[in-house]
């Protein structure tokens, strides 16, 4: 996260006459404080099942990539699905 927020800060340097405001410079310090906040919800929340239910579709997206990239490959390939 920081080395995220540290190449958004070398990238609006860029500029010198462009002035942000602080929340945008220190994004990081933010993003640690909500997940801190939401590190106390553990009692709750079991996050065990959030990270499936987010994994779930992340997978499923891959799985689909793959199966096109290999579909794309293989209708390079003489005799088999294309026409080489």
């Amino acid at each position: 996260m920081s080395v995220g927020s540290s190449f958004g800060v070398w990238i609006v340097t860029l500029f010198p006459e462009l002035d942000l405001p602080e929340q945008l410079l220190h994004v990081d310090d933010a993003v640690n404080d909500i997940l801190a906040m939401g590190d106390g919800l553990g009692a709750w929340v079991d996050w065990t099942y959030i990270g499936l239910v987010a994994a779930i579709p992340a997978s499923m997206w891959a799985l689909g990539l793959l199966v096109r990239a290999f579909r794309a490959i293989l209708a390079h390939v003489p005799f088999v699905g294309g026409k080489g």
